[in-house]
């Protein structure tokens, strides 16, 4: 990703050679090239940001689904499987984190 002014904390960011910012992923703490989803201040590697967008855009057509009483186990599942993924690479126990 490409300078923003939100990335100019030297403490907590650096520039790689093509001049993309890298750094701790808020979410899974490796060092990486780090991304921001729009209206979000966190800083994630583009697993964790692939992870949280997609679940993000899962859950609202799953309440869209739920809403038009559609059956949306699939996208439930979907949903689960995800979010168990994320939760593992960033070295969470789902089972605390869920239950």
């Amino acid at each position: 990703m490409k300078v923003t002014t939100s990335f100019c904390d030297p403490e907590r960011f650096s520039f790689d050679e093509r001049g993309y910012v890298r750094g701790a992923c808020d979410s899974c703490d490796r060092d990486a090239e780090l991304f921001e989803l729009p209206g979000r201040e966190d800083k994630n590697c583009a697993e964790c940001d692939s992870d949280i967008s997609t679940m993000i855009l899962l859950y609202e057509a799953l309440n869209d689904a739920e809403r038009l009483g559609l059956d949306a186990a699939e996208l439930e599942n979907e949903v689960l499987e995800i979010l168990l993924r994320y939760l593992e690479r960033c070295g969470m126990d789902h089972q605390e984190s869920i239950g």
